[in-house]
């Protein structure tokens, strides 16, 4: 349930993250019908398959959430080498396993509780972006509204006529755009 309820929540704010889900003991089963309810419940539809996390997945990701601190510990134990990308989730989940619909929807909720937490953290890193020619008026809108001392869209113009570039990287906070 929660890679599907973070990629809805990631898709609705328009971040450019998503999540893939794989377990410590994932052997391919099909997602339990009362998971599938209860994110069905808050418009969330879903035929996911599990998957075993291997060294690929976890090489590969940004970071990695157990989400319980005894998943988080054995995700280290497995995966030593890259202990400094996995972290316990911000809320502790309780395991509803073979449990009624209502505990689905508990652990749902526990879930969404702790995505905003992580959503609220990633909206905080700053975005990365190619400038170029094409989008120096952007460039220059972007730079009046965040520093004292912009570009225009004349220097811009000129920084690509002078250093003979096709792009440059600009970066700023999410927050700052607002």
């Amino acid at each position: 349930m929660a890679m599907e309820i973070f990629n809805d929540m990631a898709k609705k704010k328009l971040l450019p993250y998503f999540a893939d889900s794989a377990g410590l003991c994932a052997y391919g089963t099909p997602i339990s019908d009362n998971s599938k309810e209860a994110l069905r419940l808050i418009g969330i539809d879903t035929d996911y398959t599990s998957k075993c996390v291997d060294e690929d997945i976890i090489n590969s990701s940004y970071v990695v959430f157990g989400l319980t601190n005894l998943h988080t510990d054995a995700l280290k134990q497995a995966f030593p080498r890259y202990a400094d990308k996995i972290f316990s989730f911000p809320v502790q989940i309780s395991d509803p396993y073979s449990l009624s619909l209502d505990c689905y929807i508990d652990c749902r909720n526990q879930i969404s509780d702790g995505m905003n937490k992580v959503i609220e953290i990633l909206e905080s890193i700053p975005t990365i972006e190619f400038a170029t020619l094409d989008n120096a008026c952007s460039i220059s809108q972007i730079e009046a509204q965040n520093f004292s001392a912009p570009w225009s869209k004349d220097a811009i113009d000129q920084f690509f006529d002078i250093h003979d570039v096709l792009f440059f990287v600009l970066y700023w906070y999410k927050d700052s755009l607002y």
